[in-house]
């Protein structure tokens, strides 16, 4: 029998219950995914990134909010 962990972070609206979920993808390939949620945990939209992309998105969130 095989198990394995996920660890995800949430950032939650806390006024509408809507959250931003950052986790390893669901297939287990070794990308991220980045999923908005409604309040009734229903997955609005999703983005997935390999570890090459996820660097370069952090620095294009970083040079946007800097602007």
């Amino acid at each position: 029998m095989r198990h394995s962990m996920e660890i995800c972070y949430r950032i939650w609206n806390d006024d509408t219950g809507d959250h931003i979920a950052v986790t390893d993808d669901a297939d287990g390939l070794g990308l991220f995914e980045i999923r908005q949620h409604d309040d009734q945990g229903k997955i609005m939209s999703r983005i997935t990134l390999s570890k090459e992309e996820l660097p370069l998105i952090i620095s294009a969130l970083q040079k946007k909010l800097e602007e």
